[in-house]
């Protein structure tokens, strides 16, 4: 047995004392008792919502807590409850029936109660009502999976006491380096926006508000302000993304290590601490990793390269051939076709064969991993404020963007585009490269070994076109018409309804027990 390191010690022992506590009797005890006949209606509902959101997959049920909770506050105005918002979890199949226990219920309810005793505490301000709001929804969503989060905590704390003595940058305020650390740890190990990485930082500078925050609520409510101010600053830093893409390799890990413990609990002591177990259980559980990444990816594509030829399709024919006919008195057949099939077949490209991981990489995981638990020497990482010749590197950014976007002008000119096909074109194009980034790089999240020289230009190529997806698709999530159309128009007639007709379907079952 080899002794582990001080931080993976102390994420076993989190897990053990989880897994040995005492639950009350009643716990397990289910709080939705009746058959729920909306539930269709709800979970349509639901997974249309999801369509026209561009929230993370990991993030929707968190969403869906917020807005169920901002519904029934600022539109609705009615008393939140703990059974109700389970029922509504439940109906949208966010949440099995079982997980709808007595002890989860009275989690929600303690996280109610808190919003409601601190919520008139804080005056006028939306923007600080909307945040308290924000980590009421995180936390009712922790409670949901409480294993899971405290899962998740205990491995980001393990990964950040691994990373954190190795970051040096005497440029920044120790403090600020800290929080940095703690951020870049959340973003590259769970992925985490920007919603849950507020509340994990507010948990950080309210440490008794998971207790319950039983103290003086008027004097946490005159800090409120200034530490929302902090958290914001912390969280739209790029620091942190600095350090994120500098422990990409530790991050890796550190998912392993979950993995493993999220498998076997705090059983996963006797793998993690013996060599040979523990390369045995990597590879294994690397070598289905490779596969369900790759087979998810090209399932992924598939879809969307579908999707992607109707709606090319559709706009062809309700934009580009009406725009032709009447402004320009004639159809070119070339451009409408070009402009039709070509972002499908680019993203069937670039999705049908995602680089598959071997031993090569296997090995090296392994050899990190004996690094992280066996507490072997790693190399510092260095982090500067600012980077030499920045302004020079900026230029050249600027005139390889020129250069891509210039490019692609000058062959829909030779093409003879217009100007609609060519704002559908660019459009499409640069919505298609992100989504197809982001689809190759889920594959490759358990990628250590660098790329060649030919792959590395190929991406450098790539990047003005990724960031400019990235940019458009954050903004459009901004102001999403058909989310605000659903929250604020569809969704509160559509409860209401689904509500008179449970309570009429009750009414009629009752009448018909006294009948027989």
């Amino acid at each position: 047995m080899q002794p582990l390191s001080q931080p993976v010690q102390q994420l076993l022992f989190r897990m053990r004392a989880y897994e040995t506590r005492e639950p009350l009797p009643d716990d397990g005890d289910i709080v939705i008792d009746e058959h729920r006949t909306s539930n269709p209606a709800a979970s349509l509902y639901e997974n249309l919502r999801y369509v026209v959101d561009y929230q993370e997959e990991h993030a929707v049920r968190r969403s869906a807590i917020e807005r169920i909770l901002k519904r029934w506050l600022l539109i609705e105005r009615r008393e939140v409850d703990a059974r109700t918002l389970l029922v509504e979890l439940v109906e949208g199949g966010y949440l099995p029936r079982s997980g709808a226990t007595r002890a989860v219920a009275r989690q929600i309810t303690l996280s109610l109660n808190k919003l409601a005793r601190i919520e008139p505490l804080l005056g006028g301000s939306t923007p600080d009502k909307r945040a308290i709001l924000s980590f009421v929804a995180s936390e009712v969503e922790s409670a949901l999976a409480a294993r899971e989060h405290l899962l998740d905590d205990a491995v980001v704390q393990a990964f950040y006491r691994t990373v954190q003595p190795r970051i040096q940058g005497a440029e920044f305020e120790k403090e600020f380096l800290e929080v940095q650390v703690r951020c870049a740890c959340r973003r590259a190990l769970l992925g985490s926006d920007d919603a849950s990485l507020s509340y994990a930082l507010w948990l950080l500078y309210v440490p008794q508000w998971k207790e319950g925050a039983e103290g003086d609520l008027e004097a946490l409510a005159e800090k409120i302000p200034a530490i929302l101010s902090t958290i914001r600053t912390n969280v739209k830093s790029t620091v942190q993304w600095q350090i994120a893409q500098k422990i990409k390799k530790e991050c890796i890990y550190f998912r392993i290590v979950r993995a493993l413990v999220q498998r076997d609990g705090s059983v996963a002591l006797d793998v993690l601490a013996d060599p040979k177990k523990m390369e045995a259980a990597t590879q294994g559980f690397l070598a289905e990793k490779y596969s369900h990444e790759n087979d998810k990816a090209r399932s992924s594509g598939s879809r969307a390269v579908w999707y992607l030829l109707f709606t090319k399709i559709a706009l062809a024919f309700l934009i580009e051939l009406p725009y032709e006919v009447y402004f320009l008195g004639g159809i070119s057949p070339i451009p409408l076709l070009v402009n039709i099939l070509f972002h499908p077949l680019l993203l069937f490209g670039l999705t049908l064969e995602v680089v598959s991981l071997g031993t090569a990489n296997t090995q090296v995981i392994i050899r990190g991993m004996q690094q992280v638990l066996y507490a072997e020497d790693m190399q510092p990482i260095h982090i500067y404020s600012r980077i030499r010749f920045g302004k020079t590197f900026a230029a050249l950014y600027v005139l390889v963007t020129l250069g891509v976007f210039g490019s692609i002008l000058a062959i829909l000119q030779a093409l003879e585009f217009n100007v609609v096909g060519m704002f559908l074109f660019y459009l499409f194009f640069v919505f298609v490269s992100y989504f197809a980034f982001r689809i190759r790089y889920n594959a490759n999240r358990w990628k250590v070994l660098s790329d060649g020289t030919f792959t590395a230009m190929i991406n450098l190529l790539a990047v003005p076109v990724v960031r400019t997806g990235h940019w458009l698709s954050r903004k459009f999530s901004t102001v999403n018409i058909f989310v605000f159309t659903l929250d604020f128009i569809i969704e509160t007639p559509f409860r209401r309804m689904l509500s008179f007709w449970n309570q009429f379907v009750r009414y009629l079952r009752d009448n018909v027990a006294d009948v027989h």
